[in-house]
């Protein structure tokens, strides 16, 4: 009777199962609940300055919104529900925390921003006073986005030794923002509102402590990026593929927002419509960074990202490439058919038509590049199965081929153990060939 081999595979393989429903002592449930909490203050602040917003747009025409009003009314609404999220599953975790308090923050600086609009316009009282708490949100925000990438995705420092990183971040925006709100003076970025806890006997400290605070911040904002570096290095397994989608989509963000204005034509007209609205840069870079972060911490889809940067990396050299041959088959022929101006669409024509043609051809080789240059291991497990498959051809000897067969698992694979079965068809008994590993497989 013929023989069917069945291979069983003992892997080395990672735990990747989602979060699932598990019970929390006491203390987490009480975590959970102040996520909870905290989300729900900060839709509500977020609600309350949206209603300010369409009081002054309905009932005080042609008075502009406050300046940021986006940035703070979307990004605190999505951080907020990305941190409940992860306190939810995770509410030890310092990041979820971090995601957290950035929306409570930035819900108040929209609350504080807008009322002060509607100040300005109606005559309420205390619109300076509105003005420089919104002020002081806006830096406490951003240096809880630096925090993040220090403690991204452990939720601990790469080591005891980056405590004093995370200390010379702490401590510079403390001076910082201790400096900006006593500094006399205007409110910052806002021209003519004079800080209503100016002291201007503290002025010549607080310029030197400006300066002191703000080698201490950029220090810090430095390190919090070499960690990140330190850890992308460093890491293997899960954590690393965190960090890879953490580098991956902070990469496009910063290609968004250096590029995208471009493309919508924002640099040049400066829309204030709904291009502006979905297609701003600074709205959907921070975002996605957060949906990011999350995912990773909750570990949905985790290892899809080697196939997510292969494909990019693919795309996006193919594109450079085949819009290249199209600007020089259009200049080329173009100069060739018309010299005198070298218009011509028959060099349009004849340009798009090469790069149809070209662009299955690029792409498998292109492909082939990547694959040997970013995803060595990928590339040589498909080489060796491709290299059995011819060698299968040809075989005939069990022998021969069972040893094939377990070469290519093992250099695939990478197994700690492979166990190859033959089983009888008529009779349906399963007769266990051999187990070996792979140190008995090269001895």
């Amino acid at each position: 009777m013929p023989l069917r081999p069945t291979v069983t595979i003992v892997g080395r393989f990672e735990d990747r199962t989602l979060i699932g429903d598990r019970r929390v002592s006491m203390s987490d449930a009480a975590l959970v609940r102040l996520g909870w909490g905290t989300w729900a203050m900060s839709i509500a602040l977020v609600a309350a300055g949206v209603a300010m917003l369409l009081a002054v747009h309905y009932g005080f025409p042609g008075v502009a919104a406050y300046d940021y009003w986006r940035e703070s009314t979307v990004l605190p609404t999505v951080y907020a529900t990305v941190g409940l999220m992860i306190t939810k599953n995770r509410p030890r975790h310092p990041v979820g925390w971090l995601l957290v308090g950035f929306a409570l923050i930035g819900a108040l600086q929209l609350a504080f921003g807008q009322y002060a609009v509607l100040a300005a316009a109606s005559g309420l009282p205390a619109r300076s006073y509105a003005l420089w708490a919104s002020n002081q949100a806006q830096g406490a925000s951003v240096g809880l986005l630096v925090l993040i990438l220090l403690l991204f995705p452990t939720g601990r420092l790469p080591s005891p030794r980056w405590r004093l990183v995370a200390w010379s971040l702490v401590a510079g925006l403390s001076l910082v923002l201790a400096v900006q709100a006593l500094m006399p003076g205007d409110v910052t970025d806002f021209p003519g509102t004079p800080n209503p806890f100016g002291v201007a006997a503290l002025a010549p400290v607080l310029a030197p402590m400006d300066v002191v605070g703000g080698v201490l911040l950029v220090g810090g904002i430095i390190g919090a990026f070499a960690s990140l570096a330190v850890r992308l290095r460093r890491s293997q397994g899960r954590e690393r593929q965190q960090i890879k989608w953490f580098v991956y989509v902070g990469l496009l963000g910063i290609a968004a927002i250096i590029l995208l204005p471009f493309l919508t034509g924002q640099a040049t007209t400066h829309d204030d419509g709904l291009v502006n609205a979905v297609f701003n840069p600074w709205l959907l870079a921070p975002s996605a960074l957060a949906i990011t972060v999350a995912t990773s911490i909750v570990r949905h889809r985790l290892y899809d990202i080697d196939r997510v940067i292969n494909r990019t990396l693919v795309y996006v050299v193919l594109t450079a490439l085949l819009a290249a041959v199209y600007a020089a088959g259009v200049l080329i022929v173009g100069r060739l058919l018309d010299p005198v101006d070298g218009q011509s669409e028959l060099a349009v024509a004849a340009s798009t038509l090469a790069v149809a043609l070209l662009f299955q051809p690029a792409r498998r080789r292109v492909q082939t590049a990547v694959d040997r240059r970013f995803n060595r291991t990928g590339y040589d497990a498909a080489q060796a199965v491709s290299a059995f498959s011819s060698r299968l051809r040809a075989e005939i000897e069990l022998d021969t081929v069972r040893d094939d067969l377990l070469t290519v698992i093992d250099q695939t694979i990478e197994p700690a153990q492979v166990s190859l079965w033959l089983r009888r068809t008529a009779y349906s008994l399963c007769h266990r060939w051999r187990t070996v590993s792979p140190r008995q497989l090269y001895a």
